[in-house]
This record gives structure tokens, C-alpha cells and sequence, in this order.
């Protein structure tokens, strides 16, 4: 889309960027002469509605908020079926690159960089809007050290029902744990997720790592350990503020992003200060998950001194594992591409450390990324940091129960996963209003992954969808199948009886005339049979009876005028497991194409057009 001009004004630069429902274009502003950044609805969305809903949503959330660390939304415009969003030109680099490209942030710059996300977070938080997705990548810096927060797209009123908020959506490694429990979410949850960022800037590194659903389920269960036990120097009002941003629990994490904000900014003058409110039990569990990690790593260095060992027994004997260069300053192999078995056996004369994060785009266990850079020098047992992809993302499925359809559907899109019309069915329910979700699958909790397939119940208005039954005793059938359909029952059986009344004339109905029944149910109507039934079929098939005391119902479905009814030709009660011959021969009125079922236990097990000759 280089070089097109929309909106009369906005020339298209270049693609400087691409997530999963947008591209975002470097432009210029014909009337300003000053650069912008537009973000494009992606084609294959720009006729989807729900798509198309959370773009426009996104833009309301931003423009609604204007605050200086708050990328700033300018305009928004569809022209021609492109749905496109004016936001300002940044000039820098998104957190993630950043922490990525130093491996560790100076507590100095970190404080700083968080004091200015709790700042855009207040003023979301005071407008009754939830980020929900808090994360590096969702973080600019621009080249003078300024934030800006971003990315708004699932962001989420408070105001609303809390029904609207039971989602878990945005990257698992930042989720808080009431996120990833499905619970409904407040502040608390941007809060959490900022103190696992403030994590990330400080250690290099995330607390928890590994596949979607155990990082998920450590958030919820582990207790983080300590960044000052994975950064020796930092300070201990840094350490506590992130422990307590990422408490377990709401009730122990700060209160509001200005809480936050004021423990940082005393962190600047503090450092070593206690004034952060810790409860014991935090600072026990951090202390316990200390221990384990010293204890691990205690493991860890028995077997490299055992190895040690025998690497002197082999130089004694005159073996040379390495012959480092002078000085003990190695280079730093090209580790970028390879698995990360591979990078830790060619870089085996460093420290490897791994962190992993999702892609799209790279295998998973390949290193993305490493610092120091290739071609580099460092001495032996130097730190080597490296960035290796997780794989695609998974998702944990939220809870839609409850929710109405049209959220849940919409919620279902942003998450990547695919719902269309004959996902979602519909029944009555005493219990969840109509609109809303009673049961989904795959249930709320299950680990899915994008373009996943989502089915929806939904309730519907019982009062909408229930009837009473007209009379239609008396009436030949010609007369009372019209009555039946246009009462909005669509399920009508017809059974042939002894009668002395004229044939075709309904004997008596179930339910009865005036009760109220569900639009779906069976309208059963016995009717006086017909004498002369000329027309025959055989039916000859074998049946595998699964249970005993099975019922098998054969019907013949034929229309009364526009209608199509079930007549029921041939019951046969308790019919034991096994193989079960059908040898019939079947009876109409009337000739031509008809259409034959079998019905084992209330299922339709066999259906075949075939036709009656006299």
C-alpha cells in the first residue's frame, strides 16, 4: 500500500509494522507536512463486523484519554473498505527491542520508564478503562527516554457489566493470575501485569517460562523469585515493589497506579528504604522460591565441578578440551538460528542464559536473538543472554458463561480463534438470561491455539420460543397441519389409529389443545387411518443394536401441502443388543418419492429418498 494517499491527506511511507489484525505505516500529513503513524485494519477483516467493531473501539478508548504517555490518536477514517486509525510518529523502539538489545535496563531508566506507564495507567484507570494486555511490546520509547503506552485493542470499560470482563486475553508471561483464572478483572490486573514488565527490565529475564498453560498455572500458583536473588545490586525497594505489584493476591498488590507510583518515585531517593508494605507471607513464599533456585543452582554447579574434575584427569593424561585465546578473551559465536541445544553446546566456554518468548514466525527452541552480539569478545564464563522462541502462543480459553453472545463473539475474534453462525445454538434456560452463553466449548481453562474453533449455547427468550398448542381434534389432517405450523411448531408425527371416524381425521393431539410447549417440541397428532394404502416400499436393512430394551421408529416423511410430517408407519419396542433385521414392507396412500428414517432410540440412524409404487 506504498504511496496511496487516504483521507485525502495521509500518504502511505512504509510498513514499519504488523500484528495480527492491523499493519501500521509510517505517513506523511500532506496538510501538516509532519510524519504520522497509521494503523490499517487488515483486508481479510475489513468486512468483518466484530473486527471492525474492536478497531473503532480501540480509537475511543485512545481518543477519549489524551495523555502525554498515551500514544495519541488523531484521526480515524474507512475509505473504500480500509479502516484506518491517525496516530502519532514515534521515533524509537518498543520496550521489548529494548530489553532484548541490553538484556538488563539500569534501575535507574526502569523506575523512570514504569513511573510514566503507572502515570498513563492512572488516567486510563480514572476514564473506567482496563489495558488488559500490559506488556514490553505494547511499550514505546522514544529517542529522549519518553513511554508511551499502546495498543488499547482489548482494552475494557469498568463501568460495564463484570460479566464483560471474565477474559483472559493478552500474552500469558504477563497475565495476572486472576486473568488467568477467567475471573472478572479491575486495575489490580494492569498493576500485576506492569510489576512482571518492571520484572522483565530489571533480570532480563520473565519469572516464568515454558509452554502457555504451566506459565499460566505458575502465575496462579508460584510465587516469583525475587529479582534481587537473579540481579545481585538491586536495590531493596526496587525488589519489593515488584514483589508486591505481583502479589497472588488483589487485596496485597497496590491499590491504584498513583500507589504504585509514589513507592516509585521514593525508590529514587530511597533505594534501600522499607517503606514498601509487604505482607510476611509474600516476602516467606519469595524467600522459599529464593532457596529453591539457590538449591537448584548449588546442583547445578556440583555436576560442572564434577565435570571440571574430570577435564583436569583428561589434560593429565594429555587431552585438551579448548585452548582459549590470550588473555582468556574468547569470541562470541553466532548463535542467532540454531536450537538451543545447539547454541549452549557451541557457546559452552560462556554463561548461557535462555528467555523465552512467543513467535509466530520462529520454530520453537530457535534462538531469535542473543547480546553480547556475534564476533564480539568476552572472557570465559562470561554472560551470553539469549531470546528463543516459545512457539506460537496459545491461548487459554476464558470463560464466556454468562456473557452476552455478542461480547463472547467478539471476544472469540480478538483472540484469533474462528466462530461463525452455525457455531452457536441456541435452547431455552430457567437459569441464564436470553442472549448469554450458557456453555461453550472447549470449556473455560483449556490451552487453544489460533484459528481454533469456538462453539457457543446461548439461551434463548423462553417466552419467545413457547406456544400454546391449537385444537385440532376433529379436524381433518389437511386442516390441522396448517394450524400446527403456523403456531411456529415445526416438529409434527402423525399416527394411523382404528377408528370409526372418516380417515384422516385427527382422534385426539398430545399436548393437548392449549397447553404451552417449546417450539421444537414433538406436536404428536393420531389420526383415523387410511383404508387404502396401495402404494408400497420394502424396507430391508440390519440394524446394530448398541443396548437392550432399544425402540426403533420408522416414519415416512411426506408434505401436507407445504408442510413436511413425520407418519409413522412401524414401531418395535425392547429390541435387544446385536444385529436387528429390518424387513418391512411399508404402506402409503400415495406414491411417488418419499422420504424414509429410521429412528434407533430417538436418533436418526438411516434416511434414504425411495419410491412407493402401486
Amino acid at each position: 500500500m506504498t504511496g496511496t494517499l487516504l483521507g485525502k491527506r495521509y500518504e502511505l511511507l512504509e510498513k514499519i509494522d504488523s500484528g495480527g489484525m492491523a499493519d501500521i505505516f509510517k505517513a506523511r500529513c500532506r496538510k501538516t507536512n509532519s510524519l504520522v503513524a497509521i494503523k490499517i485494519l487488515k483486508e481479510k477483516f475489513s468486512d468483518n463486523p466484530d473486527y471492525i467493531e474492536r478497531f473503532k473501539k480501540e480509537a475511543g478508548a485512545v481518543f477519549s484519554l489524551g495523555h502525554p504517555n498515551i500514544v495519541d490518536v488523531t484521526d480515524i477514517g474507512n475509505e473504500d473498505g480500509v479502516y484506518y486509525m491517525v496516530m502519532e510518529f514515534i521515533e524509537g523502539t518498543t520496550l521489548k527491542k529494548l530489553i532484548n538489545r541490553k538484556a538488563q535496563i539500569s534501575e535507574k531508566d526502569a523506575i523512570k520508564y514504569s513511573i510514566q506507564i503507572c502515570s498513563a495507567l492512572s488516567c486510563a484507570h480514572a476514564a473506567g478503562i482496563i489495558h488488559r494486555d500490559i506488556k514490553p511490546q505494547n511499550i514505546l520509547i522514544d529517542n529522549d527516554g519518553n513511554v508511551k503506552l499502546t495498543d488499547f485493542g482489548i482494552a475494557e470499560s469498568l463501568n460495564g457489566e463484570r460479566e464483560r470482563s471474565k477474559q483472559v486475553i493478552g500474552s500469558v508471561y504477563y497475565v495476572s493470575p486472576e486473568q488467568a483464572k477467567g475471573e472478572p478483572l479491575d486495575e489490580s490486573t494492569d498493576i500485576y501485569s506492569l510489576g512482571i514488565v518492571m520484572y522483565e527490565m530489571l533480570t532480563g529475564q520473565l519469572p516464568h517460562t515454558g509452554k502457555t498453560v504451566s506459565v499460566a498455572l505458575k502465575h496462579i500458583n508460584e510465587q516469583i523469585i525475587p529479582p534481587k536473588e537473579i540481579r545481585g545490586g538491586l536495590s531493596n525497594a526496587v525488589n519489593n515493589i515488584i514483589l508486591k505489584a505481583t502479589s497472588k493476591e488483589k487485596a496485597d498488590r497496590y491499590k491504584t497506579a498513583d500507589a504504585f507510583k509514589e513507592d516509585l518515585i521514593l525508590a529514587l531517593t530511597d533505594p534501600e528504604g522499607s517503606f514498601v508494605d509487604l505482607p510476611p507471607e509474600i516476602i516467606n513464599a519469595g524467600a522459599k522460591a529464593a532457596k529453591k533456585m539457590r538449591m537448584n543452582a548449588f546442583l547445578k554447579a556440583g555436576v560442572l565441578v564434577l565435570l571440571a574434575g574430570a577435564a583436569v584427569v583428561l589434560a593429565v593424561l594429555g587431552f585438551s578440551l579448548f585452548n582459549p585465546s590470550a588473555g582468556g578473551a574468547l569470541p562470541v559465536p553466532d548463535l542467532v538460528g540454531l536450537d538451543i541445544n545447539a547454541a549452549q553446546a557451541r557457546a559452552s566456554a560462556f554463561n548461557v542464559t535462555a528467555t523465552y518468548q512467543p513467535s509466530e514466525t520462529v520454530p520453537e527452541g530457535t534462538v531469535i536473538s542473543q547480546f553480547p552480539e556475534p564476533g564480539s569478545r568476552a572472557a570465559g564464563g562470561a554472560a551470553v543472554n539469549l531470546v528463543v522462541s516459545g512457539g506460537p502462543e496459545d491461548l487459554i480459553m476464558p470463560d464466556f458463561t454468562g456473557m452476552p453472545v455478542e461480547d463472547a463473539k467478539a471476544l472469540i475474534i480478538t483472540m484469533g480463534l474462528t466462530i461463525d453462525d452455525a457455531d452457536i445454538s441456541y435452547e431455552p434456560s430457567n437459569d441464564v438470561s436470553a442472549g448469554r452463553v450458557i456453555s461453550q466449548m472447549p470449556e473455560a481453562g483449556e490451552a487453544v491455539a489460533k484459528s481454533d474453533s469456538v462453539t457457543l449455547v446461548v439461551a434463548e427468550d423462553a417466552a419467545q420460543n413457547t406456544a400454546p398448542l391449537p385444537d385440532c381434534s376433529g379436524k381433518a389432517l389437511s386442516d390441522a397441519v396448517p394450524l400446527i405450523f403456523g403456531s411456529g411448531f415445526s416438529n409434527c408425527f402423525v399416527y394411523g389409529e382404528e377408528s370409526k371416524q372418516k380417515e384422516g381425521t385427527v382422534i385426539f393431539q398430545s399436548p393437548a389443545a392449549g397447553e404451552m410447549a417449546k417450539l421444537s417440541d414433538e406436536i404428536d397428532l393420531h389420526i383415523s387411518k387410511y383404508a387404502d394404502e396401495k402404494y408400497q416400499y420394502k424396507l430391508r436393512r440390519v440394524l446394530n443394536i448398541t443396548e437392550n430394551k432399544t425402540s426403533i421408529v420408522i416414519v415416512v416423511q411426506e408434505y401436507v401441502g407445504q408442510y413436511p410430517v413425520n407418519f409413522v408407519v412401524k414401531e418395535i419396542k425392547d429390541v435387544n443388543a446385536g444385529n436387528c433385521l429390518i424387513n418391512e414392507t411399508i404402506k402409503r396412500p400415495s406414491g411417488g418419492q418419499k422420504t424414509v428414517i429410521v429412528y434407533v432410540n430417538n436418533i436418526e440412524t438411516f434416511s434414504a429418498e425411495v419410491n412407493f409404487d402401486g
